[in-house]
């Protein structure tokens, strides 16, 4: 499809003064609606010319036509049966969005009355649906012969420079053809540098124009990831739009198989090049992905049966080439490349593209601060800010303030340094990754498995690692359904419901103790494709008695191998439960004396004989009861010698010391 705006100069006279300034000249107008009506049923609908305005004697026009040839024909033919002359007329070729506003203007003005049954006529009016709701993203651009020359003069020592050479060789060397036959490859550019890209594709959408392969200077980029839900017509429309034009499909999917956003990424994929192969003779299509991509490369290539492309590809270049790239990057600044930029290339080592902007970026911007204004020689920049930045959140200081729990107080340190290391080193080559963060918790009742699973799913929310940060809880009830085909469904629920947040299954052997081959397997193989899926966005913690969870995860090699943490959380000893007790105090606002503390460390000595004393909440009970004590002893108390300290003071007296458990004998008949 080609668009064209039209612009000209009309010659005043009495008459066309009077038309101009006449605010109800509707039917004058309306014979300028009729031309464009028998113009357009004469092309066949093929061409349709409209009058957009007409101001201060100048006159703008609109032309939309299926094909590029007898344009100005076809605009000496309307303007030879208007009733007014019109001179220096010049035309240009403009895009839908643009055609669009001058079709809306000209409706506005009574030049011609219903313009969308003229785009439908096209089959181009969804295109005004798709710009107000957008299932994905969408640009058109005209380009011109600067930009490829641009492009030319800066691709000297760029990285795709090989087959982009290669490639401009062969489109210069075929002979020119007055009508474009077809499309004998379209083409795959593959970088994660942005610039580098725009470059190639300026360079070869130019050199296509300039022999002949494309008749438009339009080029439609739409701009496709995991979100978007492209529906084939719309893409189709766009097709049709691009007629003898350029489809720029940018992919920006991860290069991830065994992501939930798989099968997705493979619909897009599948749907885009269903289309582009219907299309492939009329609109040459350019596809663009990461530079890792393989996977998405092969996807698409599976997808193309017999259509050719030809790859420009980021290679790596060697130390020299790097070293004069830098400096050509440098040159442009009108600076020299000092042995501080140099310095960085090793030699035998390769580098791509992206890696030598970003370090030429680095060093410009040091420049700049340093030495060209040097007063600003003291800033620190954003990374270095990153860096010192502490972790955000109350749920951080009160997991730091809780007893013991070093390890688990570690890996959650681990997975926010992780994070913090993937926003400052981005630039020196870490390559972004999200690493599975599944863990299993071991302890005994009481040791802070839940409270710590709660303060981690908060942590990692207040400091950008998970979107919601809530802990969803469950269970062999929650996870395991009664009958046949109930259980996948009720897992992946729960995964839905946990989405950006923790995942904490309690006592995760129940799933499968003791019920081998029951609907318990069902759980586990529907949790660990969960896991898998949702490695991203959720985060799951496995929690139960040590020795139960290491038969557990023996049972399920599949599960063990995805589980990237093993946190143990020990029994306290009396100290700690000292200082638990401390703790608890002071958030309820109380005082242990002398005497109650002394006390407490002799009911914990014995409450440690019981293996199943119950730790942490074995401490919030005996204070709980203590609080009951206290309130006896004190209403028991001449009400006006109470004074403020009592009501917050716990005493010996108010801590009861359990009873030591007699040794059980055995009861029963023998042989």
């Amino acid at each position: 499809m080609f668009y064209y705006k039209i612009t000209g100069s009309i010659e005043i006279n009495d008459y066309t003064e009077k038309l101009i300034d006449r605010r109800n000249g509707f039917d004058e107008r309306s014979g300028i609606e009729t031309i464009s009506d028998e113009l357009f049923e004469k092309s066949g609908h093929k061409r349709f010319i409209f009058v957009s305005s007409v101001k201060h004697r100048g006159i703008t026009m609109g032309l939309v036509s299926s094909d590029n040839s007898k344009i100005d024909s076809f605009i000496k033919s309307f303007i030879s049966k208007l009733e007014f002359k019109v001179s220096d007329i010049e035309y240009e070729e403009i895009t839908f969005r643009v055609c669009n506003s001058l079709m809306r203007d000209a409706e506005h003005s009574d030049y011609y009355s219903c313009t969308e049954d003229i785009l439908h006529s096209f089959g181009v009016d969804i295109l005004k649906e798709n710009f107000r709701f957008r299932t994905f993203g969408t640009e058109e651009t005209i380009f011109s012969t600067e930009d490829t020359q641009a492009a030319l003069e800066s691709s000297t020592c760029f990285m795709c420079r090989q087959p982009l050479t290669e490639e401009i060789e062969r489109i210069s060397s075929g002979k020119n053809k007055k009508h474009v036959e077809g499309h004998p490859v379209h083409y795959l550019i593959q970088t994660d540098d942005d610039m580098e890209s725009d470059r190639v594709f300026n360079v070869l959408v130019g050199k296509l124009y300039e022999n002949h392969r494309i008749l438009s200077r339009r080029c439609t980029k739409i701009f496709l990831s995991e979100d978007s839900k492209p529906d084939e017509e719309d893409l189709a429309c766009w097709y049709i739009n691009s007629c003898g034009g350029t489809i720029l499909i940018n992919l920006e999917f991860e290069d991830e198989t065994d992501s939930q956003y798989a099968s997705q990424t493979r619909n897009i994929i599948h749907k885009v090049c269903r289309v582009m192969k219907t299309h492939s003779k009329d609109v040459l299509t350019v596809f663009r992905i990461h530079g890792q991509s393989e996977k998405i490369k092969n996807e698409i290539y599976n997808k193309l049966g017999h259509i050719n492309i030809v790859e420009i590809k980021d290679s790596k270049a060697d130390a020299a080439d790097a070293r004069a790239y830098l400096k050509k990057l440098a040159g442009k600044k009108k600076t020299r490349a000092d042995k501080k930029l140099l310095g960085q290339i090793e030699d035998g080592k390769m580098y791509l593209a992206s890696e030598l902007n970003d370090m030429y970026d680095m060093w410009y911007s040091n420049k700049l601060k340093s030495v060209v204004f040097p007063q600003y020689k003291d800033i620190s920049s954003v990374k270095s800010y990153v860096a010192k930045e502490k972790v955000r959140g109350s749920a951080y200081d009160e997991l730091m303030e809780m007893i013991g729990l070093d390890r688990a107080k570690s890996v959650i340190k681990q997975a926010l340094d992780y994070n913090k290391a993937q926003k400052i080193f981005a630039d020196k080559g870490l390559i972004a990754d999200r690493t599975s963060m599944h863990m299993v918790f071991t302890g005994n009742p009481g040791t802070a498995k839940t409270s710590v699973a709660r303060l981690f799913a908060e942590i990692m929310k207040d400091n950008d690692v998970l979107s919601e940060g809530n802990l969803i809880e469950c269970g062999r009830a929650d996870l395991v359904g009664p009958f046949v085909g109930w259980t996948a469904p009720m897992v992946k629920k729960k995964f839905k419901e946990a989405k950006g947040s923790v995942l904490f299954i309690d006592e995760a052997y129940s799933l499968v103790d003791d019920r081998d081959g029951m609907f318990g397997d069902e759980a586990i193989n529907t949790i660990v494709q969960e896991m898998e899926n949702h490695r991203d966005d959720v985060v799951v913690v496995f929690a139960g008695y040590p020795d139960k969870m290491e038969k557990f995860l023996q049972k399920n090699p599949g599960l063990r191998s995805r589980i990237a943490y093993h946190v143990p959380f020990d029994d306290y000893n009396v100290d700690e439960l000292c200082d638990i007790a401390d703790l608890i105090a002071k958030k309820k606002d109380l005082v242990l004396a002398d005497d109650a503390r002394a006390k407490l460390r002799e009911v914990f000595a014995v409450a440690l004989q019981d293996d199943d004393y119950g730790n942490g909440r074995y401490v919030r009970n005996i204070l709980e009861k203590a609080k009951m004590k206290q309130a006896s002893r004190l209403v028991a108390m001449d009400y006006s010698a109470v004074t403020s300290e009592d009501v917050r003071t716990i005493v010996a007296s108010d801590i009861e010391m359990p009873a030591k458990k007699a040794k059980q004998t055995r009861i029963g008949f023998c042989a």
